[in-house]
């Protein structure tokens, strides 16, 4: 089975064998191999034809492939094309550190945010888009970094191997941001916001966090806080505190509970965080609120 992603866990660093900027225009073609090492080629200009197992591509500025060295690769035609390549591998007591993943694309947000997952793992696409995304100045800069310092020689190799995971997990932390803005496109702007509101509404007396929304409308949860401000005039947590407050009035208003009682009932596990809330919404201390007759 071909694997499309990859899951990264920094528990060792990578060995780097080889790692250049090319520059290669017509006759050359890419040798048909099938190296012992992962290559990491991140397309500068120019086009690249390569195939690997029985997947073909045809890479682009601003793409990146990771090379497997359980497939054979080779290139398909001539071309005029400048790419920086890093081959590496990992120590075999600690082959597990990246390995194929078989997800399908339904799979994937669920995959991000299981509660289960290891935090420390990473996973991104083994094709994928570096340029024209949030963290294309980081994987430039720090593309730039390593081969700096790979080329000082073996004094900075530990350093050049940090960086690679570096590497690595930026590649998946670019991955995530692209999942998060297309899920936003897929479904309008506005329908999220109401849906948020409404879920606010059902869910205030549980312990929400900014990794339940995350985990909710598959998307990165400052951008949907910015996106929730933008539409109301204020972020997602002021809301539900207001909500929470109007609630915690309609059981004050009966007499029935006291003020840890209904703290607890709205989803503050902290009487005195509920009191200084609700203090600074309605200007009065909930043992002083009462109905007006």
């Amino acid at each position: 089975m071909y694997p499309d992603y990859y899951t990264y866990i920094p528990n060792s660093l990578p060995s780097i064998h080889l790692a250049d900027t090319a520059h290669i225009q017509p006759p050359y073609v890419h040798f048909r191999r099938q190296s012992a090492d992962y290559i990491l080629y991140f397309i500068l200009s120019g086009t690249l034809y390569l195939r690997e197992g029985n997947a073909r591509y045809t890479l682009v500025p601003g793409d990146y492939l990771l090379l497997d060295p359980h497939f054979e690769h080779e290139g398909l035609q001539t071309s005029i094309c400048s790419f920086t390549y890093i081959h590496f591998s990992f120590p075999e007591e600690n082959m597990q550190s990246l390995c194929p993943c078989f997800l399908s694309k339904e799979e994937i947000p669920s995959h991000l945010f299981a509660k289960d997952t290891d935090t420390s793992s990473f996973l991104f696409p083994k094709y994928g888009i570096w340029n024209n995304t949030s963290f294309t100045n980081q994987l430039t800069a720090i593309l730039e970094r390593f081969m700096e310092n790979y080329h000082q020689g073996s004094y900075f190799q530990t350093y050049s191997q940090t960086i690679l995971c570096e590497i690595l997990e930026l590649l998946s932390l670019n991955y995530m941001e692209q999942l998060y803005h297309h899920a936003l496109k897929e479904k309008p702007i506005d329908k999220t916001i109401s849906d948020v509101k409404e879920f606010l509404t059902l869910h205030f007396s549980e312990t929400l966090h900014s990794s339940t929304f995350e985990e909710k409308y598959h998307c990165n949860f400052d951008y949907l806080n910015r996106q929730f401000k933008k539409k109301t005039g204020q972020t997602i947590f002021s809301c539900l505190n207001e909500i929470r407050i109007e609630q915690a009035k309609k059981y004050l208003a009966t007499g029935l509970y006291s003020c840890s009682e209904v703290a607890s009932k709205t989803g503050f596990h902290d009487v005195y965080y509920f009191s200084r809330v609700f203090k600074k919404l309605t200007g009065i201390t909930p043992s002083a609120y009462h109905l007006p007759q």
